[in-house]
């Protein structure tokens, strides 16, 4: 054989690895599903962001991780009326969560805001969004993923403009049948919501 016909024959066989790994392995990875998800926000494509980003449980467990640093705030964790007030957050949960998670299903789709939301609703949606900051926050990077079995976490990177500073937002991720899989809650989205309100009250004391 010709050195020439060696090379490309090397060439081949080094091409064949790649895809064989790319194929078997790479796009069987959490970071690859979200790179779908990612793609899939471009291309205005909600079934396959559906598929790698479970929104209802996202936006439902970063509910639940607001309500709790709410009523941990200290002018709140003594008051008398603190139950009432916590009463009132979790029953608002079943308005919000699905709000939220349309909203964010429209934005893909380039859907006009929906008119017949319920005016209360609307004004809870857009003061989590507030008090969470999330309307701040711009995509950046995906970090690698740390993989134990069936569950994997993956730090996914934003800029705060409102913070001047990145966030990482610890992704918890599951496997799906297919072997591809899927987002289902942000791990340390408490501790964004502390960062956030400790900035505002900064900003308050300031003034």
């Amino acid at each position: 054989m010709s050195k020439k016909k060696s090379i490309i024959a090397v060439l081949i066989a080094v091409i064949a690895i790649v895809l064989g790994w790319y194929f078997l392995y790479f796009t069987k990875t959490p970071v690859y599903s979200l790179n779908l998800a990612r793609e899939s926000v471009e291309k205005h494509d909600v079934v396959t962001f559906k598929k790698h980003v479970d929104v209802e449980s996202i936006v439902g467990s970063g509910y639940d991780d607001f309500v709790e640093v709410q009523m941990n705030d200290p002018l709140i964790k003594d008051n008398p009326f603190k139950g009432f007030a916590e009463a009132m957050f979790r029953g608002l949960k079943p308005q919000i969560v699905p709000a939220l998670s349309q909203e964010i299903y429209n934005g893909i789709e380039k859907k006009p805001e929906d008119s017949n939301q319920n005016t209360k609703t609307k004004e809870a949606t857009n003061e989590v969004k507030e008090k969470t900051g999330v309307k701040d926050l711009e995509f950046k990077s995906i970090g690698s993923a740390t993989v134990d079995g069936e569950s994997a976490i993956v730090p996914i990177i934003f800029n705060s403009k409102d913070l001047n500073q990145e966030v990482t937002f610890n992704l918890g991720m599951k496997k799906l049948e297919d072997g591809t899989w899927q987002a289902i809650k942000v791990n340390n989205f408490k501790e964004y919501i502390d960062l956030v309100n400790k900035n505002e009250k900064n900003k308050t004391n300031k003034n």
